[in-house]
């Protein structure tokens, strides 16, 4: 985790607080309004400063080389970085990576990410060699869903658990 980091900031948010839990001091909810992040970061963002046992949230970077990056192959075997959205420390010492895509609205895919198999696999491999707490985070109805087992597209799939019963 770099030692002091830039966010985007948008200058018109309202009832602006300090998000207490975050790895830097003075981060506000100004940095994680619908400007700049997506409604899974958002709630995710939320979720995290509303719960006891976070002791820190870090909101990594999508690129360059001091943030946080795993290596994984598209279909034409290249390969690529993909840069998960948070690392957190619970209070009990755990440490999580997680990756937020966009989940579901009215019955509607909202996920944009055209390599998200390839990532959670990728990711899940990695998880297992490191021994690290880990999981893709999607939104539904504006709750919040985890799956670190088997990918699966659609929400519905068992494999998609509430955020508070695994994190």
């Amino acid at each position: 985790m770099p030692e002091q980091d830039f966010f985007k900031y948008d200058p018109g948010v309202k009832n602006e607080v300090e998000y207490l839990t975050n790895a830097y001091r003075e981060y506000t909810s100004g940095y994680a309004t619908s400007i700049i992040r997506s409604t899974s970061e958002m709630l995710f963002e939320k979720y995290c400063e509303a719960k006891d046992d976070i002791e820190w949230i870090y909101k990594n970077g999508d690129t360059g080389k001091q943030y946080f990056s795993i290596v994984y192959i598209d279909g034409l075997q290249h390969q690529w970085l993909f840069y998960a959205d948070y690392i957190v420390k619970k209070k009990d010492g755990s440490i999580w990576v997680i990756e937020t895509k966009g989940g579901e609205a009215r019955g509607q895919d909202k996920n944009i990410d055209i390599q998200i198999e390839n990532k959670f696999n990728a990711f899940k491999k990695y998880a297992q060699a490191k021994n690290l707490n880990w999981g893709f985070v999607r939104d539904k109805d504006d709750e919040l869903y985890i799956n670190n087992t088997v990918f699966a597209e659609d929400m519905a799939d068992d494999s998609w658990k509430p955020l508070s019963e695994k994190f």
